[in-house]
């Protein structure tokens, strides 16, 4: 004998919830679940009762065209163990069921259902059916892909498509149930099932195309989804610091760096006031051939002393103080894949005193719509200016003074 599914418009999937069963002296339900599918089912049946408080799973693996039986009543009487040896009480009536195929995809379970009641002569019905669960928001994970070209092109990223099972609320692995994925632009990034590869610099984005299921109640139906998120591949700038040589001619800002040092030299300098320590930020971009804004930005952290000794603290700055260039010493359109910022810490001092900058620096890169695509690049520049009827000159009255070098430097005014 073989059971058919009731009603008849109830839909192949792979996960119910929700049915109601009795089982006493007068009442008895029947399941039978059906595999439509051309592959074996993994079924798990789970019976719910005390108030949901505890369950009991049958497990079998369902053959193509083939069917699973649970007579709810034979399994109290006979006391049958389930998949993890418990039992059902024998003084239980009622309870609530539901049916998940425990293989990937979307499940071929068909369930048929028989309700027998006894209490006015027999008499056989459908009964209370479970909920089909549906799927609810489908996403690509990650939603938002961004690469960048760290060592040239042809890095892969995993995804996936996810969404939320409406019966237990739980977020699930629903990429198998989607058969085309594809990019909006090959140029930029290649799409293929579960996996997005970097091609070139720009955005695009992924497509997966592939069945949900969605309905109400336990009338459900698959529904073909196209599900997209946006992907960016970045440029990555390679930072160094120079502080010693001339300004490169390809270099834009050089002549604004000269008006304020009166030189194209970079180094320690000395105008007569001032100290400087002058020194260049380069950004060689990967690709080279990004035409793109760039922006090399920086912030810092240290103090500055004055004073007849200098050792009277003037002001001091956190991590993080911005510290970014003027425009004027900046140049952020790549020239020959390299973009530049100049800068000259300086002090003067007043008459008759030393003043002394101790400072740390942090350079980075920054698209125009402020994302880091460099790895920061810590500098330290430190010295010593003292004034003299002659004209301003480096102070050497502290050891290893006045110099920029990579990394960090202790910022009290003796360098201890």
């Amino acid at each position: 004998m073989r059971f058919s599914p009731t009603p008849p418009e109830v839909t192949t999937q792979g996960h119910f919830a929700g049915g109601e069963w009795r089982a006493d002296s007068a009442h008895n339900q029947i399941v039978a679940v059906t595999n439509t599918g051309q592959k074996a089912a993994n079924a798990l049946l789970t019976l719910h009762y005390d108030n949901g408080e505890k369950s009991y799973e049958m497990q079998q693996s369902i053959q193509p065209g083939d069917q699973m039986w649970l007579n709810v009543a034979s399994l109290i009487r006979n006391r049958i163990a389930d998949r993890k040896g418990n039992v059902l009480p024998t003084d239980l009536s009622f309870g609530t069921y539901d049916v998940q195929d425990l293989s990937p995809g979307l499940g071929s379970l068909l369930l048929g259902n028989l309700a027998l009641d006894g209490t006015f002569g027999f008499q056989a019905h459908p009964p209370d059916l479970p909920l089909c669960c549906v799927t609810i928001d489908p996403t690509w994970d990650p939603d938002y892909i961004t690469f960048e070209a760290l060592s040239g092109f042809g890095k892969t990223l995993p995804v996936n498509v996810n969404g939320y099972n409406s019966c237990t609320g739980t977020l699930e692995n629903i990429s198998l149930d989607f058969f085309s994925w594809w990019s909006g632009n090959t140029a930029v990034a290649q799409v293929t099932k579960q996996q997005v590869k970097s091609v070139g610099v720009g955005t695009t984005t992924g497509t997966a195309e592939g069945y949900v299921i969605e309905g109400q109640g336990s009338n459900c139906v698959e529904t073909i989804v196209q599900e997209s998120a946006p992907i960016t591949v970045q440029p990555t700038v390679t930072i160094t610091i120079q502080s010693s040589g001339t300004i490169p001619s390809a270099n834009s800002a050089r002549d604004a760096y000269s008006g304020e040092t009166g030189t194209y030299n970079l180094g320690p300098i000395l105008d007569g006031l001032d100290c400087f320590i002058g020194y260049q930020a380069t950004g060689a971009l990967n690709p080279s051939d990004y035409s793109g804004t760039v922006t090399l930005v920086r912030t810092k952290q240290g103090s500055d002393y004055d004073g007849v000794t200098g050792t009277t603290l003037l002001d001091s700055y956190p991590a993080g103080t911005d510290d970014s260039s003027e425009a004027v010493f900046e140049v952020t359109t790549p020239t020959n894949g390299v973009v530049y910022d100049l800068d000259a810490p300086f002090q003067l001092p007043s008459q008759n005193q030393i003043w002394r900058k101790r400072m740390n620096f942090f350079e980075n890169a920054q698209l125009p719509d402020g994302t880091y695509v460099a790895t920061e690049v810590p500098f330290y520049v430190r010295f010593s200016c003292k004034w003299g009827s002659g004209g301003s000159t480096f102070s050497t009255d502290v050891a290893g003074d006045n110099v920029l070098g990579t990394g960090t430097t202790k910022t009290s005014w003796n360098l201890q």
